[in-house]
């Protein structure tokens, strides 16, 4: 740390010239004020700490650590390339605004960065563990512990690259457990192709892990959210970084890198009194950097690494896997390009390559693979799960590793067969399937039909619950069409990529035209799918059985091997997200149809909790499971994690909780409780995104995520509801109505579930003249400004309950 020449100049004269009055137990040193060694500073509401504290002797250092655990779990230290001697230290801020750590001769250790000649200068320790300094009375920060980490990451805490000065913002970890100057290891994002993690040792990568997808890196499959945190990723012209947030501020979390070059997530665990492990990165051999060298991919099989080549590659020696590292892979035939186009293959679930020699861009699949195809120096390609986001990468392909039931789908280029290699094969094939056909085709099929028809009547019948359908009679109660796998493939086009509508929670969505040319959307259940036969027959038992005009209509269905797919009538305008998170395309939902979407979902969800034959909990309403048929008519659509409640029972809970996270309720993220009022909450949810156009987690005060619900009853608090209006919908808003759906939809989202309304009182609302509701309460997961009047945000869980049990979590 440089220590600014005026501090330096003066500190004799200053120590020698003021008498230090203690600052200690409060958050605050003003100017004239000191904390020497048995004194400390404690934040606002007492969760951190800053005082001194020596590892071993001679060396003393001011720190921060936690203040209401046992032990001291360090998380910042200022003078780590200095210690200080003995305990005769102080640290000093004086009224030019210099923050400085010295020794009683007038010794500087340590300063803060800060502007010469401040006015009012304040120095305090704030709630989340960051210490600053306030000018002018508190109105900004002109310098904070943050924008200097040691080895820890604290929620909201940036580690990244500042693109303007170059300057960037890592971790690195202590020397040893008990040396906190910097040791051989750091956790840096660099700025290079398309930007990574890693971990280096001093210029030298050990780790990587990966670019950024979606909402997470690619080389942490365990950095899940779990409806506890939010991770978030920046790249601009100004800066790129990577930091997270807790929802619940009452956990203790950090992200850490120890001497020994793992670098981990952990949450403090006070039933065992313990730090455990969310997530580490390393934890494998696999995690080792390019340990299967080129062209190579690493999976993890009995506890051993094995590397395999890529198709398309082989060895110089032979095809095949190895135990241990550098396969040495090499194509079976050079790329035709330019010339013959290339191939793709598909290799799901994986750790994406290096990306040092990438690029990236915001085109679909479609432009992503053509951009690949139209460069012959490009050698794979990777788009996101919702058809957005690309990469390109140009070279071998290093550092690819595989996991299991997680990882990024990455199409590799490989040279096409001319037909060449397998005509004679392909030949034979041809003829011995068409002898197969002509010989039994006709009885096999009708054999096939027969059989099928009953194992599909007997597959449908659960074990435990009461759908009986012990012959074809019963059955046809269902009115649903039995039909085989082999239309399905040729209503698709065997499943084309040109044909795929979207990808869902639990597998692909196509459109296909069946043989009386009636359009169809075919759900596909992925044979990886966490969604079981028992969620697939709760889908086509309920769906089968609710009829209403705002609930998607199930035509058919077939089970056939270890297929299982659902056939629904076709929405030709596909599901609402396209739409109103898309600033052109919203153009086309005013005001009007916006207020008709809305009202036709509180209709269907009406039906669903009261006035259907099953009571039912659709446990999974989001703006992707809402269809939009060619009159812009709302469909809810998804059944899978529905469940159906006795007319007697107001709540239910589980022990595997399965959602979209942004949607889920706190009763039911928290501790696996549900009811009708677990769909009121995700309704509320959903009309502020159908009114604003932004998603749950899309909003932004200060560069902080916030949810959309803490922002809209924010501006509602302050009568600025009206800011909320999506542009897309031009002047076509009524402001009346506009602040109806606001109002109600706040009364939604409540915390307390007692509190929402239901279905019945949300259409009075929405349908009523009067204004005369209920004032809406302070929403879930609420976050709010930070009182000290920084530009930083604080966010709370408004539950009053002190101790959260998770079970299993799954998000979708």
């Amino acid at each position: 740390m440089k220590t600014p020449a005026a501090a330096v100049l003066c500190i004799a004269a200053f120590l020698s010239a003021i008498a230090f009055v203690s600052a200690a137990e409060g958050d605050t040193l003003a100017v004239g004020q000191s904390i020497k060694h048995n004194e400390t500073l404690v934040s606002g509401q007492g969760s951190f700490r800053l005082g001194f504290f020596t590892t071993r002797p001679n060396h003393t250092y001011l720190g921060i650590w936690y203040n209401r655990i046992p032990g001291r779990t360090v998380v910042w230290v200022a003078n780590r390339l200095r210690p200080l001697p003995d305990s005769t230290g102080s640290l000093l801020l004086s009224r030019n605004g210099a923050l400085v750590l010295a020794d009683s001769v007038g010794t500087v250790y340590w300063s803060a960065e800060t502007p010469a000649n401040m006015s009012n200068p304040v120095a305090r320790l704030l709630e989340d563990g960051n210490l600053v300094m306030l000018r002018d009375g508190g109105a900004s920060y002109a310098w904070e512990s943050f924008a200097e980490p040691t080895d820890t990451l604290l929620p909201g805490m940036k580690i990244g690259v500042n693109r303007r000065t170059g300057e960037s913002s890592n971790l690195t970890s202590w020397k040893a457990t008990d040396d906190p100057s910097p040791g051989d290891y750091s956790w840096v994002l660099l700025d290079r192709g398309v930007p990574q993690l890693f971990v280096v040792n001093g210029t030298v990568p050990l780790w990587r892990g990966g670019p950024w997808a979606e909402e997470r890196f690619t080389g942490v499959p365990d950095m899940r959210s779990n409806g506890l945190f939010s991770y978030g990723f920046t790249a601009n012209s100004d800066e790129l970084y990577y930091r997270f947030y807790q929802w619940n501020t009452s956990l203790l979390t950090r992200v850490i890198v120890d001497p020994s070059g793992i670098a981990k997530h952990l949450m403090w665990d006070s039933g065992r009194r313990t730090w455990e492990s969310i997530w580490d990165a390393g934890n494998d051999t696999c995690d080792r950097l390019d340990f299967c060298g080129a062209n190579a991919v690493c999976e993890v099989k009995t506890s051993r690494p094995v590397c395999s080549c890529l198709e398309g590659f082989q060895t110089p020696r032979q095809q095949g896997a190895t135990t241990g590292a550098a396969a040495l892979c090499e194509r079976n035939r050079p790329l035709a390009c330019p010339g013959v186009k290339d191939a793709f293959v598909l290799v799901s679930g994986t750790k994406l390559p290096d990306t040092s020699r990438a690029t990236a861009s915001k085109v679909g699949f479609d432009e992503c693979r053509a951009a690949c195809l139209g460069n012959c120096s490009c050698t794979a390609f990777s788009s996101g799960a919702d058809g957005s986001g690309c990469i390109t990468w140009f070279g071998n392909l290093t550092d690819l590793r595989l996991y299991n039931g997680v990882g990024q789908d990455l199409y590799v280029r490989v040279a096409s067969d001319g037909g060449k290699s397998g005509k004679k094969v392909i030949i034979i094939i041809v003829v011995l399937i068409a002898f197969v056909a002509v010989m039994f085709g006709l009885l096999l099929c009708l054999y096939r039909r027969r059989v099928m028809t009953r194992r599909i009547l007997r597959e449908m019948q659960p074990q435990a619950e009461s759908w009986h359908c012990e012959d074809a009679d019963q059955a046809s109660d269902f009115d649903l069409q039995l039909i085989l796998f082999k239309t399905l493939e040729i209503a698709t086009n065997y499943f084309s990529f040109q044909n795929k509508l979207g990808e869902g929670g639990y597998g692909p969505v196509y459109k296909g035209k069946l043989p009386n040319d009636q359009y169809v959307a075919i759900k596909r259940l992925s044979k990886d799918s966490t969604q079981g036969v028992e969620q697939f027959k709760s889908e086509v038992k309920l769906v089968a059985k609710l009829q209403h005009t705002n609930l998607v209509r199930l035509l058919g269905c077939c089970i056939e091997n270890e297929e299982k797919i659902l056939v629904y009538e076709y929405m030709g305008n596909q599901s609402l997200d396209k739409f109103i998170f898309d600033a052109n395309r919203g153009k086309l939902l005013d005001w009007a149809k916006r207020l008709h979407i809305i009202e036709g979902i509180t209709q269907g969800l009406l039906y669903l909790h009261k006035y259907s034959r099953l009571r039912v909990v659709h446990r999974d309403l989001k703006v992707s499971n809402i269809l939009l048929d060619d009159e812009w008519n709302p469909k809810i659509a998804d059944f899978g994690l529905a469940r159906i409640f006795s007319w007697n029972d107001d709540e239910a809970n589980t022990k595997r909780i399965i959602g979209t996270y942004g949607y889920m309720p706190p009763e039911y993220a928290m501790k696996g409780l549900f009811s009708t009022k677990s769909d009121v909450y995700s309704f509320g949810v959903l009309v502020l995104e159908i009114l604003s156009g932004k998603k749950n987690t899309s909003i932004h005060d200060f560069g902080i995520s916030r949810n959309l619900p803490g922002h809209a009853w924010e501006l509602w608090q302050d009568g600025r509801q009206l800011e909320l209006v999506d542009p897309a919908m031009g002047n076509s808003v009524s402001e009346r109505g506009f602040s109806r759906c606001v109002h109600v939809a706040l009364l939604c989202v409540q915390e307390n579930p007692g509190d929402r309304p239901t279905m019945l009182d949300t259409m009075s609302m929405l349908n009523s003249d009067s204004a005369n509701f209920p004032a809406p309460g302070q929403p879930a997961f609420f976050m709010v400004k930070r009182a000290n009047g920084g530009n930083g945000l604080q966010m709370q869980n408004v539950s009053s309950s002190n101790s959260v049990t998770l079970t299993s979590v799954e998000g979708r």
